[in-house]
């Protein structure tokens, strides 16, 4: 009876195993799973060196983008720069035409301001002649008639 007892409990472990559903692998079931983690680290790191390349790429992409935003802030401030200049410019020669337009509106009031003296004096100078001619023609006509 021993041996009876003794036989049963070592088939006990595989009557468990048995009852639990038979979880065996075999060798080939064990190189499947294998071969399948295989091909699924190379995948990865393939998808790895994919995403590594296109990452370097944008970056290089970003680079040149950046450079070219960097030359085109320096164009920009150099245009800024002399326009800012060019406007002083033209400042300052509005600034000096204005002076000018003063001078010359300065010159013109004191020219009209003589035009009329002249014109005046013009004016007394043949009331007088024409004052004293008529003087004289009247004296000299005086005499004509008594004599």
């Amino acid at each position: 009876m021993i041996a009876q007892t003794s036989r049963a409990v070592r088939l006990l472990p595989l009557a468990a195993l048995f009852a639990a559903g038979g979880c065996f692998a075999t060798r080939n079931d064990v190189r499947v799973v294998q071969s399948d983690l295989a091909s699924f680290r190379t995948e990865q790191l393939k998808a790895n060196a994919d995403q590594r390349e296109a990452l370097a790429v944008a970056m290089r992409t970003l680079a040149v983008a950046s450079d070219s935003v960097r030359v085109m802030s320096n164009r920009l401030t150099s245009v800024q720069g002399a326009m800012l200049g060019g406007l002083r410019d033209v400042n300052e020669q509005l600034i000096q035409v204005q002076v000018l337009l003063k001078q010359s509106a300065s010159l013109i009031d004191r020219l009209r301001g003589e035009q009329e003296i002249r014109s005046t004096q013009a004016a007394a100078v043949p009331a007088i002649l024409s004052a004293g001619m008529s003087d004289t023609s009247t004296r000299a006509a005086a005499p004509q008639t008594s004599a």
